[in-house]
């Protein structure tokens, strides 16, 4: 059939279309699975940071509250705390 113009539609049994669509599947992740691999990363560097982050303000809300603490009461803070005696 040389310089026929006519081409024939090769023929896909369901077989081929099936494993097609898991190629592309596969395609599609090994795309996909590195961009979230990156962004898992990221957000465990991220959390990491929080978690210094937060013990450092935990021990600094720590340490205010010893220093409070530690302060001689003012007057105003006397005054009050004490009741008012009425005659």
């Amino acid at each position: 059939m040389r310089g026929s113009t006519v081409q024939s539609i090769p023929h896909t049994a369901p077989e081929d279309r099936h494993r097609d669509h898991l190629l592309e599947r596969l395609h599609n992740l090994r795309t996909v699975v590195p961009v979230f691999a990156q962004e898992l990363a990221a957000a465990r560097r991220q959390a990491a940071r929080l978690r210094i982050e937060n013990q450092r303000l935990v021990a600094e809300v720590r340490r205010l509250q010893r220093t409070r603490r530690n302060e001689p009461a003012r007057a105003t803070d006397a005054a009050r705390r004490e009741p008012v005696a009425r005659s």
